[in-house]
């Protein structure tokens, strides 16, 4: 009886410290998770409900009397931080009044451009004023967008001259030692292609990429594209470009059968220019997802933790690659 009364008393504990850090957080940053405390207060009663019902089971095998087997309830995912332990990463970002995003310095709508007024929009700015927002009502954007590459993005959050990155950035090993990356994606892409109508019809991918084949294939320089092409086509001849619009520039020279890149971006250019559609098509690997991250800087781990947190419980901020179309295409055109 003494270890049912311990095991529900942590239990109980665990969901009163959770609701309690929760309430403290909306409280001081009056973010969307605060819609959820009433609905942990009823978890917190259930919990207790439940641990009151356990019942001791010492099964056949177990010889010794002292020996028992308690069914206990699933531990509960434990928040990284506290309220108070917050204040570090987040009290200089109310200072200064601004949250510094770094993004890359070409528009790529619909994850991020400027529109026929001069603003920054896009599903990226919008995730960017959502986590502005959540750490202060006064607290704005500041867009840093010198970065001529995706890895000069990680650069400058890395070096602290951004807090945060939401760029459409990929996993990497080699970035993942550098930033802080969000626990879960706020959206997934795919591996896709864009392959020259010419390529025999007779190959399949695997083939036309092959060793033996002949044929390379452009994709930008250390992007986890050029790992999974790696992957799917061991041999695979290579050709490294600096940039997305490079890849695109060395397929219409004829440097290469096709292109790699996510969905997003192969759907786009035809989109903008449909006559591409006679001379090039689309192959989308539907089992190669591409995973799309924030970047926190390394010395603020609150902050990435608070951007967990505010990315698991407001739902509007993972939208899919259809829904973001959607809701810019009169943008877009």
């Amino acid at each position: 009886m003494e270890i049912q009364r311990v095991i529900s008393g942590i239990a109980m504990n665990q969901v009163k410290m959770k609701s309690l850090i929760v309430h403290g957080l909306c409280t001081m940053f009056l973010f969307s998770v605060c819609d959820d405390v009433h609905a942990q207060k009823k978890d917190s009663k259930a919990v207790q409900a439940a641990s009151s019902q356990q019942k001791a089971v010492v099964p056949d095998s177990v010889k010794d009397k002292n020996a028992v087997v308690v069914e206990t309830p699933k531990p509960e995912k434990k928040f990284a931080f506290s309220a108070v332990q917050v204040f570090d990463d987040i009290l200089a970002i109310q200072k200064r009044g601004k949250l510094i995003v770094a993004m890359y310095y070409q528009d790529k709508p619909p994850f991020y451009f400027v529109d026929k007024e001069g603003n920054t929009i896009g599903n990226d700015p919008e995730i960017a004023e959502a986590i502005a927002k959540a750490i202060g009502p006064d607290v704005k954007v500041e867009y840093l967008r010198t970065a001529k590459t995706f890895d000069e993005i990680i650069q400058l959050v890395h070096e602290g001259k951004a807090d945060i990155a939401i760029s459409k950035l990929s996993y990497t090993m080699e970035r993942a030692k550098r930033v802080i990356y969000s626990q879960d994606p706020y959206i997934e892409l795919y591996a896709a292609f864009m392959i020259n109508r010419s390529a025999p019809s007779s190959l399949s991918l695997s083939g036309l990429f092959s060793k033996e084949s002949g044929y390379r294939l452009c994709a930008i320089k250390g992007s986890s594209q050029v790992r999974v092409a790696q992957e799917l086509f061991p041999g695979v001849d290579i050709l490294g470009a600096e940039t997305a619009e490079e890849t695109i520039q060395f397929l219409k020279e004829g440097k290469c059968i096709g292109s790699m890149r996510d969905n997003n971006e192969i759907r786009k250019i035809l989109f903008d220019d449909p006559k591409l559609n006679l001379r090039y098509k689309s192959v989308i690997l539907k089992d190669k997802k591409d995973p799309i991250f924030i970047v926190t800087d390394p010395k603020k781990p609150k902050l990435a933790d608070f951007i967990d947190m505010l990315l698991e419980n407001t739902q509007s901020l993972k939208l899919s690659l259809d829904e973001i179309f959607a809701k810019y295409e009169d943008k877009l055109r």
